[in-house]
């Protein structure tokens, strides 16, 4: 197989000089264990000559990356960059350079004071390293690993630079005594190594040979001939003393540093301290030297102590000592202490170490080894006087036993995490009426850091006097508090009590985990309240008992994310959240990091317990995401089970895994998952195709069912239940192949069709079963997601009209045993057309809503549409009016089927209105109340005078609340006297004419006046009656006072929700009748204000001083020719109504401000809890970004959101 270097195009990096000329590119490798691009530093040493080290724009120095071992790699690496490296060079001049290279002994070589320079530029980085690696003394060991190792290169790299100077006859004075250079750095580099404090020092200090010439790039013989006389030299130019001494200094430092990393990261390795569940500093002593034989190893009895692991500056007692000791506990023997030691030596001895010598950091401090520090606050009663006697050599013959046990694995620490602190325990001979705590208390800090303290530290942290009324609380709510565990559990019968019990954790300095018994029928909203509260005060495990399944339900309507997982642990410190007695008495359902698990007959263990499933339910989330395939999976699976057999969870039958967009439930009795919830199927593959699952449910967003879903319905023999699940009322779309899938497997299933709208929980439409045996006869085709199919009378039998009986064949082969779908808003297909058919037949007068698109319909699919619809009492019938082409016979019968009498809502949409609208047929419903002329967008239709006479005879034939023109127009105008003069005006609520029939209605001066004095004639009869219009234009087309006049008039009868300003120019004459047919609007119902046009500010200031109480919608637009300046005034206006409004949507397009800083008051008028969007179009968002100001206000206002 190609590697990956040789299939995917190459990846070069750049490299360019100081002076940012461009040098060259060279070609990356891959490295195939991390997957990470590398440059080899040979590679650049071979194109470019003289270089030193590299470094960016950013970093002063690149290092070289380092192995797992914490060395160098070999050959050296250079980490890939996306950006472009630059080189430091030698300091060497050209011509100078190519005469010391050029390989003639006779030839003088250069000047020393241009050689110098280069090593002065090694002096620096060596010195920077140093720095470097003091700073990285307290940083993740790898950070310091890797500096280190760089710096023992670069250091190396120093020294012979300066023997090919001495080789070449340079001699460099450093002092008045002309003491070579070259026996100082020598002094420099070996000096250290006689004052190493630790054995380890030697292995990490240790390197292999870094002088191949190949990788460093050496002088050649040739060059090492060279000689320069001493009478050339420019002391000036040498390096000063006080520099060497700076750099010895530093060298010297290095074991101290290196000693200070390997203590910190052994205290501070791992970051997730809240989850430990046991305690994680202690170490091992013998526990009888009398009988120790060093012969025997049987003889070697160990007992393990834990440490009070108390942080220095966190106690409130100053008097305390607040040093690391040992815990008053007499120890605990080892239960398989060799498999102990293997996985747990190596920390043990740096913590004896520790112990030994000593350590002061930010948060520890452990004093150099006294039996008076050490043992504070011990009794030798308890811990024995075996080490109050002779506490230090037990730990010299630990550290010696240690150090012989295997070789130190210094280079790659291995330390303690969570997991491996969780396991501590049960190795640990737990005598009766002891714990595995050691006399220890666990104890949280406001950092969330779980410490194990002495009862002592633990106590200076709390206050007494609010423990006490918390204890006096839960006691008289038959609860108990457990001061070393750090629970408390109560029962509690409001939510009332709840607030009281919350208050007293407030003061008292401390964080419990909490169990609580509800004792009233609590609601889901009051338990995530009552979790949230309970998150404020940081706790990390709750118990609650009282949850139901109303509360928290299982099954279809089932949340794809659990709902604690949800709406609580993923806003809260909470980790774990465990149910008792759910779902049922006597079982209980633990919610921990993306899991839950169900159990029958719970264990009784502490609370803090459960973060120990935490922990190892961690490792397995990675490896059950990536599973691709079955194999993968099944390594998951194992692992899961030998987790389910631990003591404490082993009553634990199943366990659910969340994702984003999946879950799965996993069945321990039969050790596979057995039921997956998936969104697009974005399940792992490897528990898709594993062939268990009994139960899939599959959410479609995308409105596509490919061979992914095929597969994997196939692949699970076992399935039992197919659940799909859909947004947007698409049931019809998806029948086509779902169904037919459904009929391809060879194993019966119940399949599901369930509605789940965006806020709901969903609701079953459908549910199919198999009506007769004969299903394998059905599975010979070849699913086709695209429709072709090698079986065309599975999928296409509504084709041919003489494959009708056989498509019905099929379909007799469904039962449905659920049919709730009363709604069709989609398209539907000849197949979806013959299954809806069939739904028709076994649960009749169901559908009350149908969607007619008859553009992927034959004739036998309008047959079956014609059926559909002669069973069904629809109410709501949306007629989109395709071209019909030949079919208009089969469609006329489809209208004709119709039962028009229990239609209440018609509407009729597309570029076809006219060719429909002459199919209908008479009588129509007289209970019709609402009805639609909609075109399309951005074409405006017109209407014959016959369609006119159609809709006159449809509005007299009933009793209309709702009338609807969007993108029509009358081709004769005078058709509105025939419209108007047909509706009853004392029953319309709701008239919508959109922009073209609003303009059409004003200009046709007889269709106004007949439309106003109708609604004179309704006001006069019922007082304080408005008519509602959707849309109103107010456009330049009123330019006349007539014109004016008519609108003014409408206005004032109608409310308006939408309304179109075209501020246009017009004629001054007409301003005050322009301003008072705006004082006619009646502003208090609008919600919908767009202002558009050239002369926005002269319209401005004819609007009357408005109130707009349910406005959401503002829109100020210019015009796409000219961009518009708004004026001060203008902003003045806008931002009054922004204020005076609860305004959800804001737009701004082709305008810009007069004054920019005007941004800055609109956004302080915004209110960031109702405004959803904000829309700046051109020039409005180039103007606002440039106003520093203003997008600091918005940030501070609208970030938080």
């Amino acid at each position: 197989m190609a590697s990956s270097e040789q299939t995917d195009s190459p990846v070069f990096q750049e490299f360019k000089a100081e002076d940012g000329s461009p040098l060259t590119s060279l070609r990356t490798h891959l490295c195939a264990e991390t997957g990470e691009r590398f440059i080899l530093w040979t590679d650049i040493q071979r194109e470019i000559q003289g270089a030193v080290y590299l470094r960016t724009d950013v970093k002063w120095m690149v290092l070289f990356t380092i192995d797992t071992d914490g060395e160098l790699h070999y050959p050296l690496r250079i980490p890939y960059y996306e950006g472009v490296y630059i080189v430091i060079h030698r300091t060497i001049q050209k011509d100078q350079t190519e005469d010391f290279h050029d390989g003639h002994e006779d030839s003088q070589g250069p000047p020393f004071e241009e050689i110098l320079p280069s090593l002065q530029q090694m002096f620096d980085a060596c010195q920077h390293l140093y720095r470097r690696l003091e700073c990285n003394a307290d940083d993740k060991r790898e950070f310091f690993q890797e500096t280190l190792a760089n710096t023992r290169y670069h250091h190396s790299m120093l020294v012979e630079e300066v023997e090919r100077q001495d080789g070449a006859g340079v001699k460099v004075l450093v002092d008045d005594k002309d003491r070579g250079l070259l026996s100082w750095l020598r002094k420099l580099f070996v000096a250290p190594l006689s004052i190493m404090m630790w054995t380890w020092a030697f292995l990490i200090l240790a390197g292999r040979n870094r002088r191949d010439t190949d990788i460093e790039g050496s002088a050649s013989s040739e060059a090492r001939s060279r000689t320069a006389t001493l009478s050339r030299l420019n002391p000036e130019n040498c390096p000063p003393l006080k520099l060497l001494e700076e750099l010895h200094d530093l060298q010297q430092k290095v074991p101290d540093w290196d000693y200070r990393n390997i203590c910190h990261n052994t205290l501070h390795e791992n970051y997730f301290r809240r989850e430990y569940s046991t305690l994680s500093l202690f170490f091992t002593l013998p526990y009888d030297l009398d009988s120790w034989d060093g012969t025997d190893p049987s003889t070697r009895q160990f007992r393990l102590y834990f440490l009070c692991d108390n942080w220095k500056g966190k106690g409130t007692n100053e008097e305390l000592p607040q040093h690391v000791h040992l815990s008053n506990h007499p120890g605990y023997n080892l239960k398989k202490p060799e498999e102990f030691f293997q996985k747990y030596g190596d920390y043990i001895l740096r913590v004896l170490q520790m112990i030994k010598h000593g350590y002061s950091g930010r948060f520890y401090e452990i004093p150099p080894l006294d039996a008076t520090n050490i043992l504070w606050n011990c009794d030798p009663n308890i811990v024995g006087s075996h080490l109050t006697m002779d506490i230090e050599t037990l730990v010299d013959r630990a550290i010696s036993y240690f150090l012989e046990l295997s070789p130190p694995k210094w280079k790659k620490l291995g330390l303690t995490c969570d997991l491996m602190s969780a396991a501590i325990k049960t190795y640990l001979d737990v005598q009766d009426g002891d714990n595995a705590e050691g006399n220890l208390h666990r104890f949280y800090d406001r950092d969330k850091y779980v410490h194990w303290k002495c009862d002592v530290h633990a106590q200076e942290h709390l206050s007494s006097q609010s423990l006490e009324r918390l204890k006096e609380f839960v006691h008289s709510h038959g609860g108990h508090i457990d001061m070393q565990q750090a629970t408390v559990r109560v029962e509690l019968r409001s939510m009332d009590e709840v607030d009281q019990f919350l208050s007293h954790f407030h003061d008292i300095r401390h964080i419990f985990d909490i169990s609580i018994k509800l004792g009233w029928n609590a609601t889901w909203s009051e338990v995530k309240r009552l979790c949230l509260d309970i998150g404020e005060i940081e706790t990390t495990v709750l118990e609650l008992d009282g949850i139901t399944l109303e509360m928290h339900p299982q099954g279809y309507d089932q949340h794809m994310s659990n709902l604690f997982l949800r709406d609580v642990m993923g806003k809260t410190g909470i980790r774990v959240i465990a149910l008792q007695n759910y779902p049922r008495p006597q079982e209980q359902c633990v919610h921990v990091y993306q899991y839950s698990l169900q159990f029958e007959n719970p264990p009784s263990q502490s609370s803090h317990g459960w973060l120990e499933l935490k922990t190892d339910l961690n490792g397995l989330h990675e490896v059950m995401s990536g599973a691709q395939d079955p194999s993968e999976w099944n390594s998951a699976a194992m692992l899961l089970q030998s987790t389910l057999r631990k003591p404490g969870i082993s009553g634990a039958h199943t366990v659910t895994f969340y994702s984003n967009e999946w879950k799965a439930v996993f069945d321990r009795e039969s050790g596979a998952v057995v039921e997956v919830h998936s969104e697009d199927l974005n399940c792992p593959k490897g528990v898709l195709s594993e062939g268990s699952i009994q139960t899939l449910r599959v959410h479609l967003n995308s409105l596509d069912v490919d061979q992914e879903l095929f597969n994997t319905v196939r692949a699970n023999t076992k399935l039992q239940d197919f659940i799909v699940s859909y947004y947007g009322h698409n049931i019809m779309y998806y029948t086509e192949h779902i169904v037919g899938m459904w009929h391809s497997s060879s194993t019966p299933f119940r399949l599901t069709l369930l509605d789940r709208m965006k806020d709901t929980r969903g609701r079953i439409v459908a549910q199919l079963a198999s009506g007769t045996s004969d299903r394998n006869s059905l599975s010979g085709g070849t699913f086709d997601p695209h429709g072709c199919d090698t079986n065309p009378s599975f999928y296409h039998l509504q084709q041919l009209q003489q494959q009708q009986q056989q498509q019905s064949d099929v379909l007799m082969d469904i039962v449905f045993t659920q049919w709730d779908c009363d709604h069709v808003f989609s398209k539907i297909s000849d197949y979806s057309a013959s299954f809806l058919d069939m739904a028709s037949q076994q649960h009749p007068s169901v559908l009350i809503r149908f969607t007619l698109d008859v553009s992927c319909l034959s004739r036998c699919g309008l047959s079956s549409v014609r059926e559909v619809l002669r069973r069904s009492d629809l109410e709501h019938l949306h007629i989109v009016c395709n071209p019909i082409d030949s079919q208009s016979e089969s469609i006329a019968q489809v209208l004709g089927a119709v039962q028009w009498t229990t239609i209440k809502s018609l509407v009729l949409s597309g570029n076809n209105i006219e060719e429909w609208i002459d199919l209908f047929q008479f009588p129509f419903s007289p209970g019709l109340l609402s009805l639609q002329i909609q075109g399309t967008w951005p074409s405006i239709q017109e209407l014959s005078h016959s369609s006119v006479l159609f809709i006159h005879n449809l509005v007299c034939s009933s009793q209309l609340a709702d009338l609807h023109f969007r993108n029509v127009q009358l081709q004769d105008r005078r058709d509105w006297t025939l419209i108007l003069d047909s509706i009853d005006f004392s029953l319309l609520r709701i008239l919508d004419l959109g922009i073209a029939c609003t303009d059409q209605l004003v200009s046709t001066p007889e269709a106004a006046n007949l439309f106003i004095s109708r609604m004179d004639q309704v006001r006069a009869e019922a007082e304080g009656t408005k008519l509602v219009m959707k849309v109103f234009s107010l456009t330049s087309r009123a330019s006349s006072q007539l014109d004016l006049d008519l609108v003014q008039k409408i206005l004032s009868m109608c409310k308006i929700e939408k309304l179109h300003i075209d501020c246009a120019t017009f004629d001054p004459r007409l301003s005050s009748s322009i301003a008072q047919v705006l004082s006619s609007v009646h502003w208090t119902s609008l919600e919908c204000l767009i202002l558009t046009g050239d002369n926005i500010k002269a319209w401005i200031q004819l609007l009357p001083k408005i109130e707009t109480p349910r406005l959401k919608s503002l829109s100020i637009q210019g015009s796409e020719r000219v961009e518009h300046t708004l004026a001060h005034s203008s902003v003045l206006f806008a931002e009054q109504l922004i204020r005076a409004s609860p305004l959800e949507e804001l737009s701004f397009y082709y305008v810009r401000l007069q004054d920019s800083h005007d941004w800055v008051r609109l956004v302080e008028s915004m209110d960031p809890s109702l405004l959803e969007d904000l829309h700046l179009g051109f020039g409005s968002y180039e103007q606002f970004v440039s106003t520093t100001e203003a997008v600091e206000t918005y940030d501070s206002k609208f970030k938080p959101k």
